[in-house]
């Protein structure tokens, strides 16, 4: 029965007439209650209890919608509590909702407050407790919010598609309860917006959200948020409220996008925020925001925000992190031309420091460090708060700046460290007073530290006052600026003392070493635009210095002055430049004045518009020769001269400049001449150059005309090429401007030697490169030149990377023609070649083929030369073919591939060599190494980056062979020699290098590296027995010449730019080195540097750079041990012929490189040799040189000390009769005459005469010693032994002295005929004329002699000298000396001798008379009495004694020589 009542029940609800009725009782039921206007279309009753309240409408205070439900669906129990005055529901949902919250103007409250504030005021209590709003569950779907500002301009705002999901949803008198399960909706500024996970709590005391999770716009956003007050009283809420929030989450671009401008590139910035505290003294204690471009943590900490004293903050900077680079992520769009784009260039800023605000200052003390770079700053500002906003009234900073790099704001600058004072207050007119102190430590400009930079001063009241003072190794100067802007003009002033400005602050290449100025400048100016400035400029005491000079200027002014629109620029009193410009200008329009002038005659310069008349002449000239002092390698005869006509009215446009002769750096041009003339009926551009000069090549009667036709410049050009004008060109081209930039080549004509080329020879259109400066694209549509049969053609296309093409054919061109640029190589041949690249997105080949025929290179014909190659552009990969054929046979072939050509090539090729001729290489030594030769066989394979190539194979080398000028010697390598390649380095394996002069032999191995073929690195040994180092022929410029022969080991190691070259060993048979003399020695340069003729020093400079910086490092160090198989002979001089030969022994040490050094120390002994002593072409002797003479070098190779002496024989003596006034002496007693050579090696010191009497009796000795005590007459009688072979007791040339000397000529060639090379026999004869004196009356015997010197047997050595009396009674007799030594044990230490020689006394009528003896002579070395005394009784050190063989020494007059033990 139940059901069916409640069945009846909703079917009659169901009626839609009584849903119309119910709606209306049930609305007017609840708004009675409470005070409502609220409205239902109808309602539905479902079978389970739902209810749904259609089309639901309340209306808000002013009847204007405040809510909209489409649908309101509810359960009976809910409705019935509603109805009854309560507000529970079990489960809400509102569809298809509006909801509209109005501000309404002049009311204090929205009408949302206003709709709760009267429904809560109606809700029903039960037994005197206060009831609550409960909703179980809220649901909202498919909502919009819209909330209206009747009191401001402001577009409202508006939520659509909201949806709400709320569960325990209460509010308890003025407390509200909820949990938020999720709100999402769309925003038109802020996309889809969502919240969800958290609980709400809100009662008088307290508002608590918790937990929840925000999302917008790839935004995200969660923490807590809470506001606590100690009770329900809303007084002293900014001081008693309590906040507490923790805040993390990251904002996208589009969020933030809504409240500023953003770049585009912005990354998301994340957050971490943890505060506490009231409104009035809030902490942050922790804020860290994480972005690209900035890290910030920091702590915060604010008081009295809301009240009326003055705020107290205070911030501390833990760190804050700039990246510079992503700054630009920051920088608002608009702003970004504001903003420095050098402070971008920085990698990256640290700060930290704190902030301090307290009784209205704010007090910094900052630090920003950037790479080694810091900042620091203090700063005070003094500020006020006046009509809501913060006013500054003074303030102070001091900032100390250490190492920060300048560089991003120029190049030239590099660190600064210094310190600013600045200070400013505000004056009575409001306006800022500033004042600022600045002292510059360092700064840093093109690498030079500028030290001691002072800068102070104020900007007061319409007035700048400055004063600079700088002094500085480069700079010293001080100055003076005012600027003053009070009266009715602006008045300008700059005083400058310039005590020195030293130019190598910008190029220390200035002034060939020195460039200063010095003087003083003052600048006077005024007025109120730059338009209208008037002044002058003045140079007082300008000097001007460097290395060779000091240049002096006269004082001048430099002028310029107004008066009726007419402006005069002109130069006053300058002896090196005249100014003179005048007309109606403006001074800002001269730069565009000019410029369009250039563009009269060039028309793809744009013309800039002028509004404005101006009209000028000007005439400017430069004297030249300051130019000169200061660039030394631009040198400018006489003056430069610039002058012309503008004139904007007239449309004329004219301009010349002229320089007579201009030089730069090896470049020499001449009368060069440039005119630009728009009125000129013949052309409008005309450049002549009479001629252009270089190393290379020379160009003379250069012209070039221009005539502008609309927007074509049509251009002819003559030139002569080469000395003797044998290349000719004459070239017509024009200059198109339109849409696209044309150049078309013209009919033209070209003669290189006596080939003429012929530019476009069919006159078509085609021959162009056109620009489109839209689609960026260059189009060389054709070019043609063609000379008899040959002929070269070239087009192609430009647009980028990916998108190009080119075509190039070469039929029958001689290399010769082509004007290839090698210095080490000249090529000849004939050509064919054809190229063809694409690179599209449809088409990317490679086809390069071609062929030479009769390839010669440096006079070297190589063949016949093939190459091929293909592949694709895109895939950037090539296969590479080349042939090589002489005579049919291959010498060279390769084939292989080319990968990545537009990137980062890498190659793989295989190279085949079968008797390739290397003789082409020979320029490749240069002045170092010349004659390369020989022939190589074998296989290399080249592969890996080719910036970075390596390689891999074998080759054998033949008839191998190089040259070595400097040395003058030329080396073989033996057939076969073995040549490992491996990576980046040439193995030699051991092989045989031979010397093509002498044979001599040495083993060579080792290797040479590269990088990259640059680089290269040298390892190599050389070791010989015997092998020739040295064969310099004689030579005016050479210190020495002669052959050099070394046993020993050469190692050259290092790299090629500082090649190291070791030698150690010793010298061999066959060395022979001869110094000459020169007057220059004592003012030598050791450096191997050789002084030649002016006019080759450039060529040779130009053909010989590369070797020279190849070479620039090397060093040689020596170690040598000079034995007497070498023979050095010194020129003494070179006009006499005197010189010192011989043999020695000693160490040398050596040490030379090519910056200048050369060092050498050690000590040469003298075994033996000859001193040829020449004086006034009377005297010819040569002295034996003594053993034991030295010669030192201690580091200056020309500066060695010498000691030596050397004794001369008198031929038979000579008879002392007339020094001893004793004319019964009637014997010749053996006579030698000593010199004595000291000093330098190369200038000795005056010789020193002794004259000593070997094998003499003490008596007589003592007696001829006493007579010649006297220096003087010792030196005399030495000198008359030299020149006349007799002493004398005046100065006189006797007849006998000169016979002597013609005798002692024809022995000494007797001698050299007779004597054998080794020096075991030698034989002379000679004849000695017998004294004949008037004055002592003496008269002896002419003899006819012989002497001999020979070895019999290891052990029997004969000396002796015989002779035949000729013309006296005793011409039947044999007379002389004879000595035969015999070697008794095998050391040669105990001898015994054997002896018959002449009486050393005969009296006149006496016979001759003869001493016969034998002797024992036992020799032994010591250095104390006690080691001799060992020596002879234990003998135990005779095998001490050398080993060497005797050598016989020279036999002497005496007839007795004595044996050298070494």
């Amino acid at each position: 029965m139940i059901i069916v009542l409640s069945l009846g029940t909703l079917l009659v609800i169901s009626i839609p007439s009584v849903q119309s009725q119910l709606a209306n009782r049930l609305t007017e039921k609840i708004n009675q209650n409470f005070q409502t206007d609220i409205k239902v279309e109808g309602v539905a009753i479902g079978f389970d209890g739902t209810v749904n309240l259609a089309s639901f409408f309340v209306a808000d205070h002013h009847s204007d919608t405040l809510l909209y439900a489409k649908n309101f669906k509810t359960d009976l129990y809910s409705l019935n509590q509603w109805v009854n005055g309560k507000l529970f529901f079990s489960t809400t949902d509102f569809e298809d909702v509006v909801f509209k919250i109005t501000h309404y103007k002049g009311e204090e409250n929205n009408s949302l407050f206003q709709f709760t504030d009267k429904l809560l005021a109606h809700t029903k209590y039960q037994d005197n407790r206060p009831d609550f709003v409960k909703i179980d569950q809220l649901n909202i779907s498919d909502g919009r919010l819209l909330m209206v500002d009747n009191n401001s301009s402001k577009i409202p705002l508006e939520f659509e598609r909201i949806n709400l999901q709320v569960n325990d949803f209460y509010i308890l008198n003025d407390e509200v309860d909820l949990e938020l399960r999720n709100l999402n909706f769309d925003s038109k500024d802020y996309g889809k917006v969502n919240l969800k996970s958290t609980t709400f709590n809100y009662n008088p005391c307290a508002i608590d959200l918790r937990s929840f999770q925000f999302s917008s716009l790839d935004s995200k956003i969660s923490g807590n948020v809470s506001l606590s007050l100690p009770d329900r009283s809303f007084n002293g809420l900014k001081e008693r409220a309590h906040i507490d929030m923790s805040l993390s989450g990251f904002c996208s671009r589009q969020l933030l996008q809504n409240f500023i401008d953003i770049p585009e590139d912005f990354q998301p910035i994340k957050f971490n925020l943890l505060g506490k505290g009231t409104p009035n003294d809030f902490e942050f204690s922790n804020l860290e925001i994480d972005q690209d471009a900035i890290q910030i943590k920091a702590k915060l900490n604010c008081k009295g925000a809301f009240s009326q004293a003055p705020i107290k903050a205070f911030v501390e900077l833990t760190s804050i992190n700039i990246v510079s680079k992503n700054l630009t992520q920051l920088i608002p769009t608009d702003h970004f031309d504001q903003f420095s784009k050098p402070l971008l260039s920085y990698d990256s800023f640290e700060c930290n420091g704190t902030l301090s605000l307290e009784e209205n200052q704010l007090t910094s003390d900052l630090r920003l460090i950037n790479g080694n770079g810091t900042i620091e700053n203090q700063s005070l500002f003094d500020l006020s708060f006046d009509k809501g906003e913060f006013k500054l009234n003074r303030f102070e900073s001091n900032s100390s700046v250490n190492k920060v790099d300048l560089s991003p704001w120029h190049t030239k600058l590099g660190r600064i460290t210094s310190q600013f004072l600045i200070s400013g207050n505000r004056g009575a007119s409001g306006n800022f007073n500033f004042d600022f102190d600045v002292d510059v430590y360092e700064v840093v400009f093109d690498k030079l530290g500028i030290n001691r930079l002072e800068i102070e001063g104020a900007l007061k009241e319409k007035e700048l006052r400055a004063r600079f003072a700088v002094e500085d190794e480069y700079v010293i100067a001080s100055s003076a600026l005012a600027y003053s802007w009070e009266e009715d003009q602006h008045k300008y002033q700059f005083d400058l003392s310039l005590g020195q400005l030293n130019l190598h602050l910008f190029n220390n290449e200035l002034g060939g070493g020195k460039a200063i100025y010095s003087g003083d400048l003052n600048l006077f100016l005024v007025g109120d635009s730059f338009d209208e400035l008037q002044g002058n400029l003045l140079f007082k005491n300008i000097q001007f210095e460097n290395l060779k000079q000091v240049d002096s200027f006269n004082d001048f002014i430099l002028e310029t002055s107004l008066s009726d629109r007419k402006r005069i620029i002109r130069a006053i009193n300058s002896d090196f430049m005249e100014v003179n410009v005048e007309g109606e200008f403006q001074l800002s329009k001269l730069n565009t004045l000019f410029s369009n002038a250039i563009a009269e005659a060039f028309p793809f310069v744009p013309l800039k518009r002028i509004e404005n008349t101006q009209d000028l002449v000007y005439d400017i000239s430069l004297q030249t020769a300051h130019l000169n002092a200061i660039f030394p390698d631009l040198v400018i005869d006489k003056k430069a001269v610039f002058r012309g006509v503008l004139s904007t009215q007239d449309n004329v446009s004219k301009m010349t400049f002229n320089i007579p002769k201009i030089a730069f750096k090896g470049i020499n041009t001449e009368n060069l001449a440039i005119q630009l003339d728009n009125q000129n009926p013949l052309f409008n551009t005309y450049i002549s150059v009479g001629r252009i000069e270089s190393d290379s090549y020379e160009i003379s009667e250069f012209n070039t005309l221009g005539v502008k036709m609309g927007d074509t410049l049509n251009f002819r050009t003559e030139l002569y090429g080469r000395k003797n004008k044998e290349d000719v060109y004459q070239l017509n081209y024009a200059l198109l401007v339109e849409d696209k930039s044309k150049i078309i080549f013209k009919p033209s004509t070209i003669q290189l030697d006596r080939n003429v080329w012929t530019i476009n020879p069919l006159f078509d259109q085609k021959h162009s490169i056109t620009y489109d400066p839209v689609t960026k694209i260059f189009d060389l549509n054709f070019f043609e030149a063609q000379s008899n049969n040959e002929r070269i053609e070239i087009s192609g296309n430009y647009q980028s990377p990916e998108n190009f093409g080119l075509s190039l054919n070469i039929d029958e061109v001689s290399l010769q023609n082509l004007g290839i640029p090698s210095k080490k190589f000249d090529f000849e041949g004939a050509m064919d070649l054809n190229l063809n690249i694409k690179r599209s997105p449809t088409n990317n080949t490679l086809n390069f083929n071609g062929f030479v025929d009769h390839l010669v290179m440096n006079n070297l014909d190589m063949g016949s030369l093939r190459f091929f190659t293909s592949g694709n552009t895109q895939l950037n990969s090539y296969e590479v073919n080349l042939l090589l054929s002489e005579h049919g046979k291959n010498t060279l072939s390769a084939k292989g591939n080319i990968l990545r050509f537009d990137q980062s090539p890498r190659l793989d090729l295989d190279f085949n060599f079968k008797d390739f001729d290397l003789s082409f290489l020979t320029p490749v030594g240069g002045v170092n190494i010349d004659d390369i030769r020989g022939e190589v066989t074998g296989n290399v394979n080249l592969w890996g980056p080719i910036d970075a190539p390596k390689h891999n194979g074998q080759l054998l080398l033949n008839k191998g062979g190089i040259g070595v000028p400097y040395i003058n010697t030329d080396y073989s390598f033996s057939d076969g020699t073995r040549i490992t390649l491996m990576d980046q380095s040439f193995n030699f394996n051991k092989t045989t290098l031979t010397d093509t002069r002498f044979g001599t032999q040495a083993e060579l191995e080792g290797k040479m590296d590269h990088l990259n073929f640059s680089d290269w690195g040298f390892d190599l040994n050389i070791a010989s027995d015997r092998i020739l180092m040295l064969n310099i022929p004689e030579d005016e410029d050479e210190v020495f010449f002669g052959d050099g022969f070394l046993a020993g080991k050469v190692h050259l190691h290092g790299p090629s730019k500082n090649l190291t070259i070791d030698v150690v060993g010793a010298t061999e048979e066959g060395t022979s080195i001869k110094i000459p003399w020169a007057d220059d020695y004592g003012l030598a340069d050791t450096s191997f540097v050789k002084f030649i003729d002016k006019t080759k020093v450039n060529k040779a400079q130009q053909e010989n750079n590369e070797e020279f910086v190849s070479f620039l490092g090397l060093e040689m160090n020596f170690e040598l041990d000079v034995n007497n198989n070498a023979e050095i002979k010194v020129v003494i001089d070179k006009e006499s012929g005197s010189f010192l030969s011989g043999r020695g022994a000693g160490n040398i040490l050596m040490e030379i490189d090519t910056n200048g050094k050369f060092n050498m120390w050690g000590d040469f002994i003298t075994y033996d040799g000859i001193y040829n002593f020449k004086n006034l072409s009377v005297i010819d002797k040569k002295f034996n040189v003594k053993e034991g003479g030295t010669i030192v070098w201690e580091s200056d190779p020309l500066g060695a000390q010498m000691d030596i002496e050397a004794v001369y024989d008198v031929p038979g003596g000579a008879n002392p009769a007339i020094l001893l006034d004793n004319p019964n002496f009637n014997r010749k007693i053996p006579t030698e005459v000593l010199i004595r050579l000291q000093g330098n090696l190369l200038k000795p010191d005056d010789p020193i005469f002794e004259i000593d009497f070997p094998n003499t009796s003490a008596v007589v000795t003592s007696e001829i010693n006493y007579r010649l005590a006297d220096p003087q007459i010792s030196q005399l009688q030495a000198i008359s032994l030299l020149s006349q072979g007799i002493f004398i007791n005046e100065v006189s040339v006797s007849v006998q002295g000169i016979t002597n000397n013609l005798y002692e000529k024809a022995s000494d060639l007797f001698s050299n005929l007779m004597g054998d090379d080794n020096g075991k026999l030698q034989v002379g004869l000679n004849y000695l004329q017998g004294d004949k004196s008037r004055v002592t009356d003496i008269n002896s015997e002419d003899r006819l002699g012989l002497t001999l010197s020979t070895q019999i047997t290891d052990k029997i050595l004969l000396n002796g000298k015989i002779g035949v009396p000729v013309g006296g009674i005793e011409e039947t007799l044999i007379v002389g000396d004879l000595q035969i030594d015999f070697i008794l044990n095998e050391e040669g230490s105990l001898k015994a001798k054997v002896f018959n020689k002449e009486n050393e006394f005969r009296y006149i009528g006496d016979e001759l008379g003869y001493t016969q003896g034998v002797g024992l002579s036992y020799q032994v070395d010591f250095e104390t009495f006690r080691e001799l005394i060992t020596k002879i009784v234990k003998g135990s050190q005779f095998n001490q004694a050398t080993d060497n063989a005797p050598v016989v020494s020279e036999p002497t007059d005496a007839g007795i020589n004595f044996i050298n033990k070494n």
